[in-house]
């Protein structure tokens, strides 16, 4: 990796050439310098995604790299190819549907050159809940909803080792299933983009606390999460079947406790969403076939004995379907 290359923010795209533009629109607006690299991967589209990331190219500074995938890899494919090609000490994975808060690049880039053995630094996401300390100070919680009967609270803004308590891994690795909150240290060697899951990234960054074992958690906003004007079926197929076999993998090392919950609760999740949607009660186009039997028993064998977790909520599911047609 180049010694003075301290960031890269790594942009995964697929025909979204209007959405790739704002993303390096605001990008441009953060001062870049030579320790910043913005590496755009894009999974041979089929728009003008190439056209128009090259038409910021004088705007993004020096180290501003367009790397074109000869074909569609998939996502996590092209996170792998993100992995393997970005030449900073840490990579920002950024979906470029997420803008963020003016000055986020700066502070990330001082907390990267202030905390150099970090395994994974998080944005605060979706399962975290932050509130104030007696002390003033902010205090995040991860999993306050873990089976453990307590959560683990956090102060945001310093370096903390992993203990042993595996639900702190757990709730550090979840929160970056979600693209953009997601920065690691690229301190492990990837070999291919099997076993992702549909969330490479969450792979890459557990590895990465694996090996080195700690982990800082920002104090201020970053993230303005993208609208979900549409559900893919890439996410869909991820948050059903993708997070057993993810979590499921040996060197994930998670025991078979905090497997059946990962897998149970993001699969729960996803029947809610599907649910809302044949009801009509939320217009969010979800793109993913029409569930049935086959759907069932397909569940039915990847969770095995935890499939009893899911069973009555599978079974209102089909009969949803049967009823509302979309």
């Amino acid at each position: 990796m180049s010694q003075c290359i301290q960031l890269t923010i790594g942009i995964p795209t697929y025909n979204r050439s209007a959405l790739l533009a704002e993303q390096l629109n605001r990008l441009s607006q953060e001062g870049l310098g030579d320790e910043v690299e913005i590496l755009v991967s894009d999974n041979a589209s089929l728009d003008s995604t190439l056209e128009i990331a090259e038409s910021f190219r004088e705007r993004m500074g020096r180290h501003f790299v367009i790397s074109p995938n000869e074909r569609n890899l998939g996502f996590d494919g092209n996170i792998f190819t993100l992995y393997k090609k970005a030449r900073g000490r840490y990579l920002w994975f950024l979906s470029d549907d997420d803008s963020f808060f003016p000055g986020t690049v700066a502070r990330l880039l001082q907390v990267v050159k202030s905390e150099k053995d970090c395994g994974l630094i998080a944005l605060p996401g979706f399962n975290m809940l932050p509130y104030e300390s007696h002390e003033g100070g902010h205090i995040i919680q991860l999993l306050p909803w873990s089976p453990t009967g307590s959560a683990v609270s956090i102060v945001l803004g310093k370096r903390f080792g992993l203990t042993g308590n595996e639900f702190e891994r757990f709730g550090l690795v979840s929160a970056t299933s979600q693209i953009s909150h997601c920065l690691v240290r690229r301190g492990v060697r990837i070999e291919d983009a099997d076993r992702g899951g549909g969330v490479l990234q969450s792979r890459i960054a557990n590895l990465n606390l694996l090996s080195e074992p700690h982990y800082y958690i920002l104090s201020e906003p970053t993230i303005k999460q993208g609208d979900w004007t549409e559900v893919s079926h890439t996410f869909m197929e991820s948050t059903f079947f993708g997070i057993r076999e993810l979590y499921s993998s040996p060197d994930m090392q998670f025991t078979r406790e905090v497997v059946d919950f990962a897998s149970v609760q993001n699969c729960l999740f996803a029947i809610r969403l599907l649910h809302a949607y044949y009801t009509g009660e939320n217009p969010t186009h979800i793109n993913f076939p029409p569930v049935g039997r086959g759907f069932a028993d397909r569940l039915m064998r990847l969770f095995g004995g935890a499939y009893h977790h899911l069973d009555a909520a599978v079974e209102d599911l089909l009969e949803v379907a049967k009823a509302h047609k979309r």
